[in-house]
């Protein structure tokens, strides 16, 4: 998978409407939820996203897979400290 197709755009990235299709978060499955997750993190990173965004962004994810997990894993995920 690659969402390289939407680099160019941020304000596509910050549409939450559009994560389903950017971020195919209905194939996330509950043994790949952490891996899934990092991988979206350091790609938004990459893109300039700062760090507190990423997570309210993963969050409002998380909320939308088959089985979400726990708030401190995203926490530790997103490396933020609340």
């Amino acid at each position: 998978k690659t969402f390289n197709n939407y680099s160019d755009d941020l304000s596509i990235l910050l549409d939450e409407s559009r994560w389903d299709k950017i971020f195919n978060l209905n194939n996330i499955s509950q043994g790949n939820r952490n891996c899934e997750f990092a991988r979206i993190r350091l790609w938004l990173k990459d893109k300039g996203i700062n760090s507190y965004e990423i997570y309210e962004m993963i969050k409002k994810m998380n909320l939308k897979i088959y089985s979400p997990l726990p708030d401190n894993e995203i926490q530790q995920i997103c490396r933020i400290k609340i």
